[in-house]
């Protein structure tokens, strides 16, 4: 276990024995965070005491945030009681790739090329929900379903057809976002 506020940047302005550093610490949960947790599939057997003993608080303006095995935790004070606001499991990361200078001037040559639809191999356009819907909570390594469908795009569709060499210069993508009207995000790249 790590020590108690760890790389904490807020721990300097509170009063410890508030956040129960030295006595039990009363947290309620809450129905909505009772839901989120069965949701995201967080299991529940953890104290929530010792997420905030032993976890990394985290900036958050909804209440205090604890990380603690990478899983984040929200609490607001409620009277002399703490109560658990939601939890989310911390987000995949996403690799950056470094584009080669070569690359780049390939590139910058083909979107000139591309601009004759006739030289196109191929055309995809990915069409994404954005709507209300997409926000729910629901799904593990992202904070909501539209997260995890950028994650999906960058890492099923877009990096393993470049890292496979399944596209080339020629295979044009469009990206339109969809709520109550459509969005054209990226379009012939």
């Amino acid at each position: 276990l790590g020590t108690p506020f760890q790389n904490s940047t807020m721990a300097g302005n509170m009063n410890l024995l508030e956040l129960g550093m030295h006595e039990e610490i009363k947290i309620r949960e809450t129905e909505h965070a009772r839901q989120r947790r069965l949701e995201r599939g967080i299991d529940k057997k953890l104290d929530l005491q010792t997420v905030v003993r032993y976890g990394t608080e985290i900036k958050c303006a909804y209440g205090r945030a604890f990380e603690y095995k990478d899983i984040t935790y929200i609490l607001q004070r409620s009277g002399r009681r703490w109560k658990e606001v939601t939890c989310y499991a911390r987000p995949l990361k996403l690799r950056k790739v470094k584009i080669s200078k070569d690359l780049l001037v390939r590139y910058r040559e083909a979107k000139t090329q591309m601009k004759d639809t006739n030289r196109w191999t191929s055309n995809t356009v990915i069409v994404v929900d954005t709507s209300g819907s997409m926000r729910e909570s629901d799904f593990w390594g992202a904070r909501n379903l539209l997260s995890a469908v950028w994650i999906s795009v960058a890492l099923d569709f877009l990096a393993q057809r470049i890292e496979s060499g399944g596209a080339g210069m020629s295979d044009v993508v469009s990206i339109v976002t969809l709520d109550e009207e459509g969005h054209i995000l990226v379009e012939s790249e």
